[in-house]
């Protein structure tokens, strides 16, 4: 959960007379259904669990940070010049002057494993101004991805993932007379009318189906599976492959973008992955820093 801190300092305009600044970015808080809760932690021993309340603060439909300006993040690939926001609301002072230079370097150091300085020109002679300056951030980074994705070589993926084995049945067979009285599991020859058989090996019926219900997956003596599936073979797992650069969100599940091999080299993170808690821009090399997360 976010803290906000109210901020009374002046913001903007920057102090230019400087040979480097932060550039950060802010916006007014506007009072959504989340500012009804709050967030206590209680402990109990060696635990502590988080529990949600009516927040206390909260009334006439405002809570205590209403209207106050607080630092705040962009997703790179949702910002949008003509109506400027942040993750918390209104970006705040959107066109106001931020680097005093048309011609400046983009440092992209991340998520790439080849860093570049990238070169952009502002068509304003007064320099960028902060959507300015966050709308061409975006589309240097458009192209970078689409640039990557050309470059980059071809893979042959294979995705694996459990199965269910919701249509599976166990290989029960009955017994054909086999001339194997004692049991695998028991070692006992009694009971020998009592028997099933399993791919190919007979036990006590009492004996295999206790083996089951503890969880038991494979036959005691080959360790083939029991049961068969349509969709698995009994493995458990499904496994299907795919070819191509990047391997698509929907066949990941909870792992990362696959590092790619382009010009730029990105791993880890997707483009709509990508946010900017602030800017440095250094007036003597021209060079803007990014600091992501």
């Amino acid at each position: 959960m976010r803290t906000y801190r109210p901020i009374k300092r002046r913001i903007y305009p920057l102090r230019t007379s400087s040979a480097q600044w932060k550039i950060p970015l802010y916006s007014k808080h506007t009072c959504n259904s989340t500012c009804k809760l709050s967030y206590i932690t209680q402990h109990y021993d060696d635990t502590s669990v988080m529990v949600i309340i009516d927040n206390p603060n909260y009334q006439d439909g405002k809570c205590m940070y209403s209207g106050t300006f607080n630092p705040s993040i962009i997703r790179i690939s949702d910002f949008d010049a003509s109506c400027s926001t942040t993750m918390d609301g209104e970006l705040l002072y959107d066109q106001q002057i931020v680097v005093p230079d048309t011609d400046i370097f983009i440092d992209i150091s991340y998520p790439v494993t080849h860093s570049k300085k990238i070169k952009v020109h502002s068509p304003n002679p007064l320099g960028f101004s902060l959507a300015q300056l966050l709308s061409t951030v975006k589309e240097v980074y458009e192209k970078i991805y689409l640039y990557e994705e050309q470059t980059a070589s071809v893979h042959k993926f294979t995705i694996e993932r459990s199965c269910t084995c919701s249509s599976s049945i166990l290989k029960i067979e009955n017994n054909m007379g086999n001339d194997a009285n004692i049991c695998p599991i028991c070692l006992n020859d009694d009971d020998a009318k009592n028997t099933k058989t399993f791919c190919n090996h007979v036990f006590h019926t009492k004996c295999i189906e206790t083996w089951i219900e503890s969880g038991k997956e494979t036959c005691p003596l080959c360790r083939s599976s029991l049961r068969n599936c349509d969709d698995c073979n009994g493995t458990k797992i499904i496994k299907s492959y795919y070819e191509g650069k990047v391997l698509p969100k929907e066949m990941r599940g909870s792992y990362c973008r696959n590092h790619t091999d382009g010009v730029f080299g990105i791993y880890g993170a997707d483009i709509d992955q990508l946010y900017i808690d602030h800017m440095i821009y250094n007036r003597s090399t021209k060079l803007l820093t990014l600091d992501m997360i």
